[in-house]
């Protein structure tokens, strides 16, 4: 073999190290910390999961069932299996960002990096028993299929897609949010011209979808009953918002005694202890000021669900439930207004400050601009990706803060997509060597 044969050969071992060396990294830094570590089996959810006894949806605790019979090292498998799938989740993302985006190899690294040592190390996502596990990959393959099935209609795609969706509400109620987007692409692809016929199949998908799933919950909820409302069930956070905003005056806008004995009880504990805003400590201001308002709310949350889960326990849960949902009714009506301007502040709030929402809501609104006034644009994969990430880290943040305050593990999709968008927005304007073009392909070669 000649010189110049070995130095070509050389060079392929030498570029397929180098192509391999952020994988054997990622893979190394993951199995390091599952070496050292070992899951957490006292979170608030987990015992929940672990005894099939939750109002949540089935997936993750049916999941985390099929394992029962490996014994006392069930959780150990548990973390293994969901942290592999996590890791799996970030090659994949990896390579379509490279593939589809045209991110180089540097930029797809450190966005990996930075999510492994947030999401994973610092929040301890993966050795958490908690639904995130598998809701964070399936997470990343929606959404990346999601924007093939924007940039190009494809069927079986599409019909792909609606089926992980499924499997995510299943794991997690947040992600109904998706829906809202597959309405969007249906609407995109009308407009597009794509036949109605098919079209109105994948319409027919959604919401054969959506009834399934629905379905499946009532079916798991009655094989495996709560007898009381949980101390997660979606209306009793909501009516933490809404008791919050409230005072013992409203007890005379409330229907029957049941519910008058109940938040009278409730309220007066409450504001007793502090927690409400009509009873904050002066010290923190009349009016309280939003941002004030917002970490006052933030701290006494948890203290007040305490308050108001106790007395429910003596009710079936299907009774327990009409009660809340009663009660919030009213004292939403009430306190519209304020209760409105609240909630959007804590939006605003979760995600980082009103200058950070505002950002993320112009490019939202220019992608929606555009897709009005000019049927004809032809986005590339980097335009669909920065609008339908701005789409989802809105539409996550306001899903969560209608029930929940904002626990960190809610908020690992939007960290996974803001990292995703850093690395896109440092790749094309600073250190990629191709030229950005608005109507045709991602990349063209510069001079």
């Amino acid at each position: 073999m000649n010189i110049k044969g070995i130095e070509m050969q050389a060079n392929i071992i030498q570029k397929n190290i180098f192509s391999y060396l952020p994988v054997i990294i990622l893979i190394s830094l993951i199995l390091s910390y599952l070496y050292v570590t070992s899951p957490d089996v006292v979170g608030g959810d987990t015992s929940e999961y672990m005894n099939l006894y939750t109002w949540r949806p089935p997936l993750y605790p049916l999941f985390f069932w099929s394992f029962n019979w490996i014994g006392q090292y069930q959780a150990t498998v548990v973390m293994w299996v969901q942290s592999f799938a996590c890791l799996f989740a970030l090659l994949y993302a990896r390579h379509w960002l490279h593939q589809r985006l045209g991110l180089s190899e540097v930029i797809t690294f450190f966005i990996m990096i930075g999510i492994i040592l947030q999401v994973f190390f610092h929040y301890h996502m993966l050795q958490m028993i908690y639904s995130e596990g598998i809701a964070f990959p399936l997470f990343v393959f929606s959404f990346l299929l999601l924007v093939d099935c924007i940039y190009q209609f494809e069927l079986k795609k599409i019909i792909l897609l609606i089926c992980l969706v499924h499997l995510l509400v299943l794991t997690r109620l947040q992600f109904y949010l998706f829906y809202l987007l597959l309405g969007g692409l249906i609407i995109w692809h009308a407009l597009k011209k794509v036949p109605a016929s098919k079209l109105a199949l994948i319409a027919l998908l959604i919401v054969f979808s959506v009834v399934m799933g629905k379905l499946i919950e009532k079916k798991f909820h009655q094989l495996f009953p709560v007898t009381a409302t949980s101390y997660g069930s979606p209306n009793l956070y909501f009516l933490i918002h809404t008791m919050y905003v409230s005072s013992m005056k409203d007890v005379q806008y409330l229907k029957n005694n049941e519910e008058k004995k109940y938040f009278s009880e409730v309220i007066q504990e409450m504001e007793n202890k502090q927690l409400t805003k009509q009873s904050a400590p002066l010290m923190l201001g009349r009016p309280m000021a939003l941002p004030m308002e917002n970490t006052h709310y933030a701290a006494a949350h948890y203290q007040m669900l305490r308050i108001a889960y106790p007395p429910l326990k003596k009710l079936s849960y299907e009774k327990s439930e009409a009660l809340i949902w009663n009660i919030n009714k009213t004292l939403f009506k009430q306190h519209f207004k304020e209760s409105l301007v609240f909630y959007f502040w804590r939006v605003i709030s979760t995600i980082g400050d009103v200058s950070v929402f505002f950002i993320i809501f112009i490019a939202a609104i220019a992608a929606i601009y555009r897709i009005v006034t000019d049927q004809k644009w032809k986005p590339t994969y980097t335009q669909i990706f920065i609008a339908v990430a701005c789409f989802t880290i809105l539409l996550n943040i306001f899903a969560i803060n209608i029930f929940e305050i904002s626990e960190i593990r809610y908020l690992y999709y939007g960290f996974f997509l803001t990292y995703c968008l850093g690395g896109v927005l440092a790749d094309k304007l600073f250190l990629s060597r191709y030229i950005y073009l608005s109507d045709t392909s991602d990349i063209k070669k510069g001079n």
